[in-house]
């Protein structure tokens, strides 16, 4: 469990290189009007669905948590074409 409270939640809805690390899906998080310093946590979805990255902040830093399934893979419920960003207001 992650020591920081959650603003928001944004999914990306767009490809997104997973070669990046903290400073490149901090940009993309940025382009999506995201702020990870100040609670927002971005998801993004490996585009073969066999991998998830989440990125949050707090104060003092960023947090890149990462999954990988191993035995198969989230099922179809994204499509890459437009980038468009769901969001999810934390109650």
């Amino acid at each position: 469990m992650l020591p920081v409270t959650l603003r928001r939640v944004l999914l990306a809805q767009h490809r997104v290189d997973f070669r990046k690390r903290f400073d490149g899906l901090l940009a993309e998080a940025y382009r999506m009007g995201a702020d990870p310093y100040r609670g927002d946590c971005v998801v993004f979805i490996k585009k073969d669905r066999t991998q998830i990255r989440a990125l949050v902040g707090d104060g003092y830093g960023l947090y890149l948590v990462s999954r990988r399934f191993e035995g198969g893979r989230l099922r179809a419920l994204l499509d890459f074409s437009p980038p468009v960003a769901c969001r999810w207001q934390a109650a």
